[in-house]
């Protein structure tokens, strides 16, 4: 069953005939109506044009549901469209205006003359407005295959975890289980084939999907960035690769044309946040950013990355007035002649996340602030150069460079810190992140507040604290039972980095095997050595380390 609240997001787009692909030499036009008097939606009947979710999040935080949210009036719309020239591009209910496209000056005179209409805009269109892939991934170099790996669950993402405590999270079983994302990006190739994230398909964590440039509910055909910024938050692949919230739900949506950098692309990036927020998305991750277009005369100069002029950013900030946390990407300009943040990492009320490698080194590229109206931008900094991620195209282990890596990385972060504190809503979140953040105490508009510290955000509201250093132990012992051929592997979890001695004795107290090995604080994944055989029976595995010991028994039959 289609709920009224999802179809009445889409019923505009169904009254359209054509797409705009069918105009040549046409421009772009805003169509602003007065009013959405006429409407036959009902603020007192909200589940018609918002999910239940969306409406508990209002609740939950004392925000009205207003006119604001209503529908744009169906009929203003199927009058504009009457105008043979005229074909729909997108809407924005929160802006009560419909992007068109036109070539007939006095159809546009006509159109303004129509009692509900308030304003238009006219900007250009890109010459055909197709939308073909190009790869605009960061440079990414691929890893050696990983055989051995003493930081089980983690693997190679490890370092980018562990400097924000988010293992002590997700140590508590804080994976963003419950938490909704709405990622916003320019594509998600491959996205239904990587295994390192069929187990969000497998589990129904991918709630929704759709294209909002092509007006189609697939977004697996065009590009191949998002699928990677996806892999940031939610990849698995055991043993190896781990991501932030691997237990998140997501909103999987198209608004970026990679093919051409047009101002057209905010609008659809508005619609989409509006999408999110009916559907009732918790978080919006974007990876995105604007400054410069192809057509120079639609250039944002830096006097308008003041959170207040760009439709995006008004948009990012309507967003966050429902209760959403926008999570944004600083941008890639840092060592460039415009250095600043984009549009909408201007946003007032965005977490603006710039980049750093795992060892808190900000990379060069990372846009600095502050926003031109003095806010301190980036608001955080997370794991941008070097981040481990599943490349789209085959499944491999790779780096990544740009705070298109930074931003999922705090987005996974902040899913946890919520799922942990559920009461809690987006401002909290928000400024539980920046206070106890790296360099809280001494924000600057390099870094902000610093790298987010999970673990810390939860103590300090919680009072739980992580467990001191105790010991060594054997988590798990598989396969148990084994043949005598199989591989044995040995799961030890470790308050401490260690060196440690494994023995196998088998019932008389003879040493089958032993071996030295480093281990570190959390997860390790052991393996007994190849050519390891023993004869049937029942067998003792002990691991011991400076006085402390921990065994399990093993069968061999």
């Amino acid at each position: 069953m289609v709920n009224k609240w999802f179809f009445s997001l889409f019923l505009v787009a169904l009254m359209s005939v054509n797409f705009v692909t069918a105009q040549q030499d046409t421009n772009f036009y805003r169509i602003q109506f007065t009013d959405k008097t006429n409407t036959p939606y009902d603020l007192l009947n909200p589940i018609e044009f918002l999910s239940s979710k969306a409406i508990a999040r209002r609740e939950k935080s004392g925000i009205p549901i207003s006119t604001q949210d209503l529908p744009i009036d169906p009929d203003y719309i199927s009058q504009v469209l009457g105008f043979s020239s005229v074909e729909y591009v997108t809407h924005s209910k929160w802006f009560n205006q419909l992007v068109i496209v036109c070539n007939d000056t006095n159809d546009i005179n006509s159109i303004n003359q129509l009692p509900f209409v308030l304003n238009n805009q006219q900007f250009s269109k890109p010459s055909g407005f197709t939308t073909t892939s190009s790869d605009k991934l960061e440079v990414m170099s691929p890893k050696e295959t990983i055989l051995v790996n003493p930081h089980y669950p983690y693997g190679i993402t490890y370092a980018q975890n562990h400097l924000h405590h988010l293992d002590f999270m997700h140590d508590l079983s804080f994976n963003g289980q419950g938490i909704d994302i709405a990622i916003i990006d320019a594509g998600f190739q491959n996205v239904t084939s990587l295994d390192g994230l069929k187990h969000l398909f497998e589990s129904g964590q991918i709630l929704s999907t759709y294209d909002f440039v092509d007006l189609e509910p697939s977004v697996t055909e065009d590009h191949s960035h998002g699928s990677a910024v996806l892999s940031v938050i939610a990849g698995y692949i055991e043993g190896e690769f781990y991501g932030t919230a691997i237990s998140a739900n997501f909103h999987l949506l198209r608004s970026e044309d990679a093919n051409a950098e047009y101002i057209i692309e905010e609008d659809f990036w508005t619609r989409a946040a509006e999408y999110a927020d009916s559907a009732g998305a918790d978080i919006i991750n974007t990876s995105l950013g604007y400054s410069e277009f192809d057509d120079s005369t639609q250039n944002h100069s830096y006097s308008e990355m003041d959170g207040n002029t760009t439709l995006i950013a008004r948009a990012n900030d309507i967003a966050s007035s429902k209760g959403i946390l926008c999570i944004t990407s600083a941008g890639n300009l840092g060592n460039s002649d415009w250095g600043y943040i984009s549009t909408p990492a201007d946003a007032d009320s965005t977490l603006t996340i710039g980049a750093i490698d795992q060892y808190d080194q900000l990379a060069d590229f990372s846009s600095f602030g502050p926003s031109a109206d003095g806010e301190i931008k980036p608001n955080l900094v997370s794991v941008g150069w070097l981040t481990q991620l599943i490349a789209p195209w085959d499944n491999q282990i790779i780096t990544g460079n740009g705070t298109s890596f930074s931003a999922p990385m705090t987005s996974g972060i902040a899913a946890c810190l919520w799922q942990s504190l559920p009461d809690l809503n987006n401002i909290e979140i928000k400024s539980l992140l920046e206070n106890s953040a790296s360099q809280a105490n001494s924000p600057d508009t390099l870094k902000g507040y610093g790298f987010p510290r999970v673990f810390e955000a939860y103590s300090s509201h919680t009072g739980i604290t992580h467990k001191d250093p105790q010991g060594i132990s054997i988590q798990k012992l598989f396969p148990n039972p084994a043949l005598t051929t199989d591989n044995i592997s040995i799961l030890v979890s470790s308050e401490f980095d260690t060196e440690i001695e494994l023995l196998v004795i088998d019932v008389l107290g003879r040493i089958s095997n032993v071996q030295n090995s480093s281990i570190n604080i959390g997860l390790n994944l052991l393996t007994l050595p190849n050519g390891f055989s023993v004869s049937k029976g029942v067998y003792t595995v002990v691991i011991q380390t400076n006085g402390s010991e921990t065994i399990e028994k093993l069968v061999i039959h």
